[in-house]
Protein backbone atom coordinates (compact mmCIF):
# COMPACT_ATOMS: atom_id res chain seq x y z
CA UNK A 1 0.00 0.00 0.00
CA UNK A 2 1.48 3.35 -0.91
CA UNK A 3 1.55 6.43 1.26
CA UNK A 4 -1.45 8.14 -0.41
CA UNK A 5 -3.69 5.10 0.10
CA UNK A 6 -2.67 4.95 3.76
CA UNK A 7 -3.34 8.66 4.27
CA UNK A 8 -6.76 8.41 2.64
CA UNK A 9 -7.68 5.34 4.70
CA UNK A 10 -6.80 7.28 7.87
CA UNK A 11 -8.70 10.40 6.79
CA UNK A 12 -12.13 10.51 8.52
CA UNK A 13 -13.45 13.04 5.98
CA UNK A 14 -12.50 10.73 3.10
CA UNK A 15 -14.10 7.71 4.80
CA UNK A 16 -17.27 9.70 5.52
CA UNK A 17 -17.39 10.95 1.92
CA UNK A 18 -17.06 7.42 0.51
CA UNK A 19 -19.78 6.09 2.83
CA UNK A 20 -22.05 9.18 2.80
CA UNK A 21 -21.30 11.41 -0.21
CA UNK A 22 -22.94 14.80 -0.54
CA UNK A 23 -22.64 17.68 -3.01
CA UNK A 24 -20.12 19.63 -0.94
CA UNK A 25 -17.83 16.67 -0.30
CA UNK A 26 -18.11 15.56 -3.94
CA UNK A 27 -16.83 18.97 -5.03
CA UNK A 28 -14.00 18.87 -2.52
CA UNK A 29 -12.74 15.43 -3.59
CA UNK A 30 -13.18 16.25 -7.28
CA UNK A 31 -10.97 19.33 -6.78
CA UNK A 32 -8.50 17.24 -4.78
CA UNK A 33 -8.19 14.80 -7.69
CA UNK A 34 -7.77 17.65 -10.18
CA UNK A 35 -4.90 19.00 -8.10
CA UNK A 36 -3.31 15.55 -7.67
CA UNK A 37 -3.98 13.54 -10.86
CA UNK A 38 -0.96 11.34 -10.10
CA UNK A 39 -2.86 9.96 -7.08
CA UNK A 40 -5.90 8.79 -9.07
CA UNK A 41 -4.96 5.09 -8.80
CA UNK A 42 -4.30 5.35 -5.05
CA UNK A 43 -7.55 7.28 -4.62
CA UNK A 44 -9.49 4.52 -6.41
CA UNK A 45 -7.80 1.80 -4.30
CA UNK A 46 -8.59 3.56 -1.02
CA UNK A 47 -12.20 4.13 -2.09
CA UNK A 48 -12.55 0.47 -3.10
CA UNK A 49 -11.21 -0.71 0.27
CA UNK A 50 -13.58 1.54 2.23
CA UNK A 51 -16.57 0.47 0.13
CA UNK A 52 -15.70 -3.15 0.87
CA UNK A 53 -15.73 -2.52 4.63
CA UNK A 54 -19.00 -3.28 6.38
CA UNK A 55 -19.40 -0.95 9.36
CA UNK A 56 -21.85 -1.99 12.10
CA UNK A 57 -23.05 1.61 12.42
CA UNK A 58 -22.79 4.67 10.19
CA UNK A 59 -19.29 6.13 10.02
CA UNK A 60 -20.48 9.42 11.54
CA UNK A 61 -22.37 7.55 14.27
CA UNK A 62 -19.39 5.86 15.88
CA UNK A 63 -19.14 6.94 19.48
CA UNK A 64 -16.27 4.55 20.11
CA UNK A 65 -13.41 4.85 17.60
CA UNK A 66 -12.16 1.42 18.68
CA UNK A 67 -15.44 -0.07 17.43
CA UNK A 68 -14.84 1.61 14.08
CA UNK A 69 -11.27 0.28 13.96
CA UNK A 70 -12.51 -3.19 14.94
CA UNK A 71 -15.13 -3.23 12.19
CA UNK A 72 -12.66 -1.93 9.63
CA UNK A 73 -10.03 -4.47 10.68
CA UNK A 74 -12.45 -7.39 10.48
CA UNK A 75 -13.68 -6.36 7.06
CA UNK A 76 -10.19 -5.72 5.72
CA UNK A 77 -9.01 -9.08 7.07
CA UNK A 78 -11.90 -10.76 5.27
CA UNK A 79 -11.02 -8.93 2.05
CA UNK A 80 -7.37 -9.88 2.33
CA UNK A 81 -8.18 -13.51 3.19
CA UNK A 82 -10.50 -13.78 0.21
CA UNK A 83 -7.87 -12.16 -2.00
CA UNK A 84 -5.16 -14.52 -0.69
CA UNK A 85 -7.28 -17.64 -1.23
CA UNK A 86 -8.26 -16.57 -4.76
CA UNK A 87 -4.60 -15.91 -5.63
CA UNK A 88 -3.55 -19.26 -4.20
CA UNK A 89 -6.16 -21.06 -6.25
CA UNK A 90 -5.02 -19.32 -9.46
CA UNK A 91 -1.27 -19.61 -8.98
CA UNK A 92 -0.97 -22.74 -6.91
CA UNK A 93 -0.24 -23.91 -3.41
CA UNK A 94 3.41 -22.82 -3.45
CA UNK A 95 2.36 -19.17 -3.52
CA UNK A 96 0.15 -19.61 -0.45
CA UNK A 97 2.99 -19.28 2.04
CA UNK A 98 4.17 -16.02 0.38
CA UNK A 99 0.63 -14.65 0.46
CA UNK A 100 0.25 -15.64 4.09
CA UNK A 101 3.38 -13.68 4.99
CA UNK A 102 2.17 -10.74 2.93
CA UNK A 103 -1.25 -11.03 4.54
CA UNK A 104 0.22 -10.94 8.06
CA UNK A 105 2.29 -7.86 7.27
CA UNK A 106 -0.68 -6.19 5.59
CA UNK A 107 -2.93 -6.82 8.56
CA UNK A 108 -0.23 -5.58 10.94
CA UNK A 109 0.14 -2.40 8.88
CA UNK A 110 -3.61 -1.81 8.77
CA UNK A 111 -3.89 -2.38 12.51
CA UNK A 112 -1.08 0.09 13.13
CA UNK A 113 -2.80 2.69 10.98
CA UNK A 114 -6.11 2.21 12.74
CA UNK A 115 -4.57 2.40 16.17
CA UNK A 116 -3.05 5.69 15.02
CA UNK A 117 -6.41 6.80 13.56
CA UNK A 118 -8.25 5.86 16.76
CA UNK A 119 -5.68 7.74 18.83
CA UNK A 120 -6.05 10.84 16.67
CA UNK A 121 -9.83 10.57 16.83
CA UNK A 122 -9.79 10.24 20.62
CA UNK A 123 -7.36 13.10 21.01
CA UNK A 124 -9.64 15.35 18.96
CA UNK A 125 -12.66 14.38 21.05
CA UNK A 126 -10.90 14.64 24.40
CA UNK A 127 -9.41 18.05 23.73
CA UNK A 128 -10.97 20.24 26.36
CA UNK A 129 -10.65 23.98 26.28
CA UNK A 130 -8.66 25.23 29.19
CA UNK A 131 -10.78 27.33 31.49
CA UNK A 132 -10.79 30.90 30.29
CA UNK A 133 -9.71 33.53 32.73
CA UNK A 134 -12.47 36.00 33.22
CA UNK A 135 -12.74 39.30 34.94
CA UNK A 136 -15.36 39.71 37.65
CA UNK A 137 -16.96 43.14 37.79
CA UNK A 138 -18.46 44.49 40.99
CA UNK A 139 -21.03 47.28 41.26
CA UNK A 140 -22.13 48.57 44.65
CA UNK A 141 -24.49 51.19 46.02
CA UNK A 142 -24.47 53.04 49.32
CA UNK A 143 -27.48 53.82 51.50
CA UNK A 144 -30.00 55.97 49.66
CA UNK A 145 -28.52 55.31 46.20
CA UNK A 146 -29.94 53.31 43.28
CA UNK A 147 -27.89 52.22 40.25
CA UNK A 148 -28.74 50.88 36.79
CA UNK A 149 -26.26 48.22 35.63
CA UNK A 150 -26.04 46.82 32.09
CA UNK A 151 -24.94 43.17 32.11
CA UNK A 152 -22.88 41.65 29.23
CA UNK A 153 -25.99 39.93 27.82
CA UNK A 154 -27.69 43.38 27.65
CA UNK A 155 -30.09 42.70 30.49
CA UNK A 156 -30.56 45.56 32.95
CA UNK A 157 -30.27 45.32 36.71
CA UNK A 158 -31.54 48.11 38.95
CA UNK A 159 -29.49 47.81 42.11
CA UNK A 160 -31.27 49.04 45.25
CA UNK A 161 -29.66 50.96 48.11
CA UNK A 162 -26.87 49.26 50.11
CA UNK A 163 -26.61 46.42 47.58
CA UNK A 164 -23.79 44.78 45.67
CA UNK A 165 -23.71 42.70 42.45
CA UNK A 166 -20.80 40.71 41.01
CA UNK A 167 -20.82 39.35 37.45
CA UNK A 168 -18.28 38.27 34.83
CA UNK A 169 -17.12 40.73 32.18
CA UNK A 170 -18.39 38.22 29.60
CA UNK A 171 -20.87 35.39 30.10
CA UNK A 172 -19.73 31.96 28.85
CA UNK A 173 -22.27 29.72 27.14
CA UNK A 174 -25.94 29.88 28.09
CA UNK A 175 -25.36 30.27 31.84
CA UNK A 176 -25.89 33.68 33.40
CA UNK A 177 -24.48 33.61 36.93
CA UNK A 178 -24.33 36.69 39.12
CA UNK A 179 -23.77 37.17 42.85
CA UNK A 180 -26.12 39.57 44.58
CA UNK A 181 -26.02 40.96 48.09
CA UNK A 182 -28.99 43.10 48.96
CA UNK A 183 -31.87 43.92 46.59
CA UNK A 184 -32.09 44.31 42.84
CA UNK A 185 -34.69 44.36 40.08
CA UNK A 186 -33.78 42.42 36.93
CA UNK A 187 -35.26 43.52 33.57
Amino acid sequence: MNNTVEKLLCNPEFINWVKNPNEESNLYWKKWLEEKPEDLESFAKAKKIILAVKFSEPVTGYLNPFAMARDFDRSLSDILKNNASATSQRIGASVKSNNTTWLKWSIAAVLAFFVLFAGLFLSKQSTVESPREYVVLTKQTIKGQKLRVLLPDHSIVVLNAASKIEFPEQFIGDTRTVKLEGEAFLK
